[in-house]
Order: structure tokens, then C-alpha cells, then sequence
């Protein structure tokens, strides 16, 4: 009776190992074999995406907030120095994204318009502007202190009141001083339009014109000519002009 409750107890014990054992062995199976391979593989991943974050931060911290009349100068030499005066477009020209030729044209500047220079750029032939809300480039030499004359300019002998007489760009010239209110009226009926006024030097204007007499066959009626005093347009006629087709006699209150 005691030899089989030995036998049972051990028999049990078996049991019990085996079981154990069995146990043990199903679990060794569903743990994944990792190779040194596959380790150095996971550390080599680790360590790239570590670098490629390092990177994306730097960058981000090296771009900050960008002005719109901001440009980044290519190398040392293209600095930009802030300056702020105002200077005058003296031809025609455009204004550049960029200083150089090629660059994209934002506008175009009419010659005298008035424009603000704010940068000044080390070894360049261009200067920063700024135009009606618009920040771009031009050259220098197309700036000026003054604004520039335009129209006619005759650089020759003028007609004065102590001349008298004068040989123009249309040929003689003399003056003389009449009542105008007609000949305007006249001019007001040919559909020509302008103040009617007297300059500072005693001659008369019809709008920004000089207001003359001339033979009309040669210079009709509401014509420009060329004198010595600016260009003119031609109102009136008289004996003088008739006479002479060459002759323009200029109004003033001389």
C-alpha cells in the first residue's frame, strides 16, 4: 500500500515536469529571434532620423521673418545699407525685383517722378527704391537731385523789350501789345482749351503755350511754332506777318 502511494506521488511529480516543460518550449517559440543584423539595422534607423531632426530644427531657427523689401545679397560685396532720401527718375526706365538687369520689371517710371531711395548696395550699379507701395531697384544714373525740363528749350538769342527784335527758331521775331479777349474768344470757337494768363516775364499764354500772330498760309490758325520764348500757338495774324511769312510776332505787355 505505501510502495503505490510512492509510485502515485511520483508519477504526478512526472507529470507535473512535463508540463512544465511543455509549457516552457511553447513560450521559447513566440519570442522573435533577433539577429545582431537586425540590431545594427535599428541602431543605423535611430540614429538617421535622429540626424534628419537635428537638421529640420537647425534650419527652422535660421529662417526668421522676411520684409518684403528684404533681399538676401548673394555674397559680402551686395549688402544692402538702409538710407532714406529722395531723388527724381531722370529717363525713362523700370523698376527691378532684383539689381541686376534681367530681373523680373515691377513698373514703369516716367521721367521726374518723385521716388524715395532707401538701400544703398556695395559694388553695384543699382540703388533700393521705393514707388507708390512698391519696393524695387534701378540704376543710379537714372536718378537725379532736380527734376529734369522737359518740352521745348531754345538755347539761342532771345526777344526781349530791349531787343525789340529777334532772330528765332521760326526766323524774325518782334511783339507786340494788344487787347486779347477777341482773339481768345476766336480760339475758344476753334475748340482750343487753356487758361488764358500772363507770365511772369510780361509774355501772354494760351494754356502752357505762347501766344503769337503769324501768316496764316504759313502757320495756320491753332498751329504750334517754335520761338525764342517756348512754343508757341498761333492766334492772330496782322500786317506784319502778311507781309512776311517769316515773321512771328509774340503778345506781350511789353
Amino acid at each position: 500500500m505505501f510502495n503505490k502511494q510512492i509510485l502515485k506521488q511520483n508519477e504526478t511529480r512526472r507529470l507535473s515536469a512535463l508540463l512544465v516543460l511543455v509549457l516552457t518550449l511553447g513560450l521559447v517559440g513566440n519570442i522573435p529571434h533577433i539577429t545582431a543584423a537586425d540590431q545594427i539595422n535599428n541602431t543605423a534607423i535611430s540614429s538617421n532620423a535622429s540626424q534628419e531632426a537635428s537638421a529640420d530644427a537647425s534650419e527652422n531657427a535660421e529662417i526668421g521673418p522676411v520684409e518684403s523689401d528684404q533681399i538676401v545679397p548673394s555674397n559680402a560685396s551686395n549688402k544692402i545699407k538702409k538710407v532714406k532720401y529722395t531723388r527724381y527718375i531722370s529717363k525713362k526706365t523700370k523698376m527691378r525685383f532684383e539689381p541686376k538687369k534681367k530681373s523680373k520689371a515691377l513698373r514703369k517710371l516716367k521721367v521726374n517722378a518723385k521716388v524715395t531711395v532707401t538701400g544703398k548696395i556695395k559694388n553695384s550699379k543699382y540703388v533700393r527704391i521705393r514707388y507708390k507701395g512698391l519696393t524695387g531697384y534701378v540704376k543710379k544714373k537714372c536718378l537725379s537731385k532736380k527734376k529734369k525740363k522737359t518740352g521745348y528749350v531754345w538755347k539761342g538769342p532771345k526777344l526781349t523789350p530791349q531787343k525789340g527784335v529777334n532772330y528765332g527758331p521760326s526766323g524774325k521775331e518782334t511783339y507786340y501789345n494788344l487787347n486779347m479777349s477777341g482773339v481768345v474768344s476766336i480760339m475758344r470757337s476753334k475748340g482750343v482749351k487753356g487758361k488764358y494768363w500772363v507770365r511772369k516775364d510780361g509774355v501772354k499764354m494760351l494754356g502752357k503755350y505762347v501766344m503769337v500772330g503769324a501768316n496764316f498760309k504759313k502757320h495756320p490758325r491753332g498751329s504750334l511754332v517754335p520761338t525764342s520764348l517756348g512754343m508757341a500757338i498761333v492766334c492772330d495774324t496782322g500786317g506784319g506777318a502778311i507781309a512776311n511769312p517769316n515773321l512771328i510776332d509774340i503778345a506781350t505787355t511789353w
